[in-house]
């Protein structure tokens, strides 16, 4: 299935709405995991240009709407989408959704995917490598990425608009 690509960032709560979203789009997420943000993942939504759309997807309970307050009250011009759950769902969450109705409520944030730098995190160490873990927390902190996995690694640093040898120098002064 080709994927429609939402361009900027999705603030999400829980891995289970990254999961349902990555059924239909290609995109660039933070997870909350709650409440209490990571201090890193705002660090990143910080970092970013005011031109890089953000997006706040939580779920439509009481849980969600303080953690919707929360993210905007980090900064200034977010997306605020809201994704109504079955009337039949005990929970009111995003995972919840129908494929149909989070079509409904993103469809129009999609845009063609720009070009992406080709990215090769084994040659820089970042993956496959005794010390990969520690060099991508120390590339992360660097560059106010997060701490991520590969995929949204490589978005992150695509979004940030980060190139290869701005990895690799930046890995050469840590050496």
């Amino acid at each position: 299935m080709n994927k429609k690509y939402i361009p900027g960032v999705i603030i999400v709560e829980g891995v289970h709405d990254v999961s349902k979203l990555s059924n239909l789009y290609d995109f660039c997420y933070v997870i909350t995991n709650g409440y209490d943000i990571p201090q890193h993942e705002i660090d990143f939504i910080l970092s970013l240009n005011k031109d890089v759309p953000i997006y706040v997807l939580v779920d439509k309970d009481e849980a969600g709407e303080k953690i919707r307050e929360r993210i905007n009250s980090i900064g200034e011009g977010f997306i605020n989408i809201r994704i109504n759950a079955p009337k039949e769902s005990k929970k009111k969450g995003i995972a919840e959704c129908s494929l149909k109705d989070i079509k409904e409520a993103l469809d129009k944030y999609t845009s063609k995917a720009p070009s992406q730098a080709n990215i090769d995190l084994y040659s820089l160490g970042l993956i496959g490598g005794e010390d990969s873990e520690e060099l991508r927390d120390y590339i992360s902190k660097e560059f106010n990425l997060g701490i991520t996995k590969n995929t949204n690694l490589i978005k992150r640093i695509n979004l940030l608009g980060l190139s290869e040898k701005d990895i690799r120098e930046k890995i050469l002064c840590k050496k």
